[in-house]
């Protein structure tokens, strides 16, 4: 991870105790009542413009050795607690941020699975 890389993460509700962000909410349920007749994405896409809120698109998960070495563990899958915004030569990616929760012994057959899975890509 760089200095220019940005951490985004997951959803957090105790936002919605903030004021500003309420109004921000109300605000957008508003001009979309408003509106009802005008198609989502075309307002999703004012809203991006109005906010200035940037997409970044997912990195190539099956292409990355991580996945491919953990995707048919059974029993073995994150669950996504945010972002990394890293900037590649093609602009900016969103890379997820991955947490997994096992015990000792589902870890000791997981690191087996991990590194032969990872054998077999090599060959």
């Amino acid at each position: 991870m760089t200095s220019e890389d940005k951490i985004e993460k997951v959803f957090d509700t105790d936002i919605l105790r903030d004021e500003k962000f309420l109004s921000i909410i109300k605000e957008i349920v508003r001009d979309l009542e408003k509106r009802s007749d005008i198609p989502a994405g075309m307002i999703a896409q004012e809203i991006k413009v109005k906010y200035k809120i940037t997409d970044h698109p997912l990195i190539d998960l099956e292409k990355n050795l991580w996945t491919q070495c953990t995707k048919d563990i059974q029993n073995f899958e994150g669950v996504i607690q945010g972002h990394r915004i890293a900037t590649k030569p093609n602009g900016k990616v969103k890379i997820p941020i991955l947490n997994y929760c096992v015990d000792v012994e589902q870890g000791e057959k997981i690191i087996k699975e991990i590194v032969n899975n990872y054998n077999k890509l090599q060959k």
